[in-house]
């Protein structure tokens, strides 16, 4: 019996380690920092649009651009399409 009471503590211990390290300091998870973490993520967007579109201006088919990039032939039509209502 004292063997599953010493697993049960060393599993309780390890989950308290575990979410203990998960997240060591809240500030880095709160708010803020997820304001900014989705900002950056608008702008790597924004700088992708503008890759494609130079991309595709430079001679590349739609096809080559999504097998580089790694988007559907879709998502690459997609940005095209954007770029081109913005001229």
């Amino acid at each position: 019996m004292s063997g599953k009471i010493e697993s049960r503590a060393w599993l309780v211990s390890v989950s308290k380690t575990e979410c203990g390290t998960r997240y060591p300091y809240p500030e880095t998870h709160g708010p803020a920092f997820m304001r900014e973490k989705l900002a950056e993520y608008g702008r790597m967007l924004a700088a992708r649009e503008v890759l494609v579109a130079e991309a595709k201006s430079a001679g590349l088919s739609e096809v080559e651009i999504a097998k580089l990039t790694g988007h559907s032939r879709n998502t690459i039509r997609g940005i095209l399409g954007r770029e081109r209502a913005r001229e």
